[in-house]
């Protein structure tokens, strides 16, 4: 249309949720989630559960960063910024900077957006999809580029190994109709040249979108959601593809097998009800219930794979006197085995909780260090061993 003016407008409403009925199939690994039951509310301590490390970002005039985690690696953090400069930061895992790069440009060896990257540490190289596929080394020099696979939308994108890696397939995510299913939902491809290495097939009746769009005059509107298709989980990826009824775990040996099944299905509901996955640990499975209507919240769930229970969750930072929540997304972790996800709490909220004496530990120590200009802190949260 002409003149028209198109915005996305990310809205993310989070609020707790879960469920306390036991499923007959908790003991094969295999779990059922009723998507429109009434659960019981369950408040967990982080630190009960996982290990949870601070890393303090340098600040100085090079490295003043939002710091957005992209990838947590063995020995490097890279992080971006949330406004326009496209800048990428490195840190060591101690904080320490190591480099900032900004490549952002219309050649062909630059970028216009960075947000959709990830980090090879195996090979120092860095890839960022754009108009292209762009690989740089880990101190910003181009290094080679290759086209993206036709008629496809490259989201998600995730180290898978040494050769390779993994993206989901969005061609169809913002469609206003629903579409027939055309093409796989997720594939893994040669980090040297781009070419598909396999084509992995969820089973969908129809295909549908979460994102919930409307006009407003010239205006048109969506909602969408930051929850992730891909979830690396110890040395599997767990798939979401939002118009399957079942979630499914993905091994280094090709393996697809399912892992959650939402009841009842997705193609029978109005509104459409999405389950997504979160942080997953060897006894928790968290996930999000997103409704899709406008303005209705959330409801976070927590599944115990020991018990086969379910519940409303809240989890909260043990380092804080008062509640304070963590949301339990999986983020910036990169493909690392032992890290269950990783967020950036900002300076001033740190400062601001010090001030009030809501803070315990190290913690505490870290904010009495900090300016309300500091960079943020970055929270790891490992497995336990």
């Amino acid at each position: 249309m002409k003149n028209m003016i198109t915005r996305l407008v990310i809205i993310l409403f989070i609020t707790a949720g879960c469920v306390g009925c036991k499923h007959p199939d908790a003991s094969e690994g295999f779990f059922t989630i009723d998507v429109t039951a009434t659960y019981p509310k369950k408040e967990l301590i982080l630190q009960d559960f996982l290990d949870v490390e601070y890393i303090v970002l340098e600040t100085n005039d090079e490295f003043l960063c939002e710091g957005i985690p992209l990838a947590i690696g063995n020995e490097i953090i890279m992080t971006r910024n949330i406004s326009g400069n496209r800048d990428l930061f490195l840190f060591d895992r101690n904080g320490k900077g190591i480099k900032k790069i900004n490549r952002f440009g219309e050649s062909a060896e630059e970028y216009i957006f960075s947000h959709n990257s990830f980090l090879d540490e195996e090979n120092s190289e860095i890839f960022i999809c754009d108009r292209k596929i762009l690989v740089y080394d880990l101190q910003g020099n181009f290094k080679r580029s290759f086209d993206k696979k036709e008629d496809a939308s490259l989201q998600d994108l995730a180290n898978f190994d040494g050769e390779s890696f993994i993206w989901w397939n969005s061609a169809f995510n913002f469609d206003i109709d629903e579409r027939a299913v055309e093409m796989p939902s997720f594939f893994i491809t040669s980090k040297q040249d781009g070419s598909t290495l396999k084509e992995i097939e969820i089973p969908i009746e129809k295909r549908k979108t979460p994102v919930i769009m409307w006009r407003e005059g010239d205006m048109i509107y969506a909602i969408g959601t930051n929850n992730k298709t891909i979830i690396p989980y110890k040395d599997e990826m767990i798939f979401t593809e939002a118009s399957s009824d079942t979630v499914y775990r993905y091994t280094h040996d090709h393996k697809l097998i399912p892992f959650l099944a939402r009841t009842p299905s997705l193609q029978s509901m109005d509104p459409e009800v999405y389950l997504f996955p979160g942080v997953i640990t060897d006894r928790y499975c968290f996930m999000e219930l997103k409704t899709k209507k406008r303005d209705y919240p959330d409801t976070s769930l927590v599944l115990d794979r020991l018990t086969g229970e379910t519940f409303r969750s809240a989890v909260y930072n043990g380092d804080y006197s008062n509640k304070e929540r963590v949301l339990m997304y999986s983020l910036g972790r990169n493909g690392n085995p032992n890290i269950a996800f990783c967020q950036k709490i900002d300076a001033h909220l740190l400062v601001s909780a010090y001030e009030k004496d809501q803070l315990k530990g190290e913690l505490k120590e870290i904010a009495a260090t900090l300016n309300e200009e500091s960079n943020p802190v970055i929270m790891l949260v490992k497995y336990k061993n």
